[in-house]
């Protein structure tokens, strides 16, 4: 949100400087777990488990040892990169599903869309202000009766009030309140959609929607931190002029021309009032940069950590109780009396291993969530990462509580 509407303890965290690289090692420890259970893994997918204790040498087995090590080691973020490439079509695909659903609003319903959208940009009353009315306790939340009352401070008809809360009752179903930024995004993809409509199939032929797939931010901070830099005396709008020192700036992998970054703005203002809001500004800039995968990568790091400690800590509660033991003949002390043994069964051991992984997996998944909520990644892309979180997690605990040792001749 603009610096106006935040306060000290919500402001956003400094991100994290990252790259390709220290996002593929986090996969990559993820990995590592899969190495250690290979005989397991290979005998559930039909090969010899032997393989796996193949030594160092010239020879067949060792080399096909080692492909099978850096594949396992790879898996991890092949898998998690390759979900990644897949969520741009399938979120496009949905997104024009979605926009095919905003077609049948009728006629009526799209007038008052422009007509209520074209009123709160051309408002005289600064974002800010705007902002605060419709969620006047500050929770980051509008309920119903939020919505009305900020809408007829703005002198919006109590029927297109309604209207608007018909259309946002069948996409959201009964729910109470909307987080504000989902509020405030969907009334914009509502708008944009109505008007699309309104075009006739020559004028849409003339709206080219100008995409640079793959192009990336060279700057580590947020839309958000971004639209607050650019914002310099923190009205809470960015003109063409401010927008412009972005690419000055050189903030993208490939940088926009004039013409490009012009029509670029245009297209975001769409009411024509010659600058953008913050949901506005966010809107534009989901549509011409993708984030970097390395961005959500760190979301994998508990996981991670957690299936390790899981791992390691196995053996150490198995063998911990030696230590007393063995205590004397490392310091070659003589001794008659027989210090006790402590050993943590199997059953206890595959208990704690899987609660260790078990809390990892909701936390990485909030992390991962908090991560795509930073750079506004849209849900289509956190919920397949999410989705192969469950999945190694899964496996994870299969092969540490259920599989059995493999035995090798």
């Amino acid at each position: 949100m603009p610096p106006a509407l935040q306060s000290p303890e919500s402001m956003s965290l400094s991100q994290v400087e990252t790259n390709f690289w220290l996002g593929a090692l986090v996969t990559t420890l993820q990995g590592s777990i899969f190495v250690h259970y290979m005989p397991q893994i290979l005998s559930q997918v039909g090969l010899d488990p032997a393989v796996a204790t193949a030594t160092p040498a010239l020879d067949m087995p060792f080399l096909v040892h080692s492909v099978i090590t850096a594949v396992l080691l790879a898996l991890p973020g092949l898998v998690s990169l390759g979900a990644d490439k897949v969520s741009a079509p399938t979120q496009s695909a949905i997104a024009l599903l979605m926009s095919q659903w905003e077609k049948r609003l009728d006629s009526k319903e799209r007038r008052v869309i422009i007509a209520m959208y074209d009123t709160m940009m051309k408002s005289d009353k600064p974002i800010q202000e705007t902002l605060r009315e419709f969620d006047p306790d500050g929770d980051g939340k509008i309920t119903c009766w939020e919505c009305k009352q900020a809408l007829s401070h703005l002198d919006i008809p109590e029927d297109q009030c309604e209207t608007l809360m018909g259309i946002m009752k069948r996409r959201f179903g009964d729910t109470t309140s909307l987080e504000i930024e989902t509020w405030f995004d969907t009334l914009q993809e509502l708008n944009l959609n109505a008007r699309l409509a309104d075009l006739d199939p020559s004028q849409k032929k003339q709206e080219p929607r100008l995409q640079h797939l793959g192009n990336q931010l060279q700057s580590k901070k947020t839309f958000v931190e971004i639209f607050n830099d650019l914002d310099k005396n923190n009205d809470g709008y960015i003109t063409e002029e401010e927008f412009n020192e972005l690419l000055k700036q050189k903030k993208l992998k490939n940088p926009l021309t004039e013409q490009e970054a012009h029509k670029v703005f245009s297209d975001a203002d769409s009411v024509n009032v010659g600058y953008l809001n913050l949901f506005e500004f966010m809107n534009m800039m989901r549509k011409i940069v993708r984030v970097g995968i390395q961005e959500i990568g760190y979301g994998y790091l508990p996981l991670a950590w957690a299936s390790l400690t899981a791992y390691w800590l196995g053996f150490g509660m198995e063998e911990l109780g030696l230590v007393l033991t063995r205590l004397p003949d490392t310091f070659f002390m003589e001794t008659s009396m027989t210090l006790p043994q402590l050993s943590a069964t199997t059953e206890v051991t595959k208990l704690v291993q899987a609660i260790l992984v078990a809390v990892a997996l909701p936390i990485s998944i909030g992390l991962t969530q908090k991560l795509c909520n930073d750079n506004k990644i849209d849900q289509v892309r956190f919920g397949l990462h999410a989705a192969i979180q469950v999945v190694m997690a899964a496996e994870t605990l299969y092969l540490m509580i259920f599989a059995s040792p493999v035995l090798m001749a």
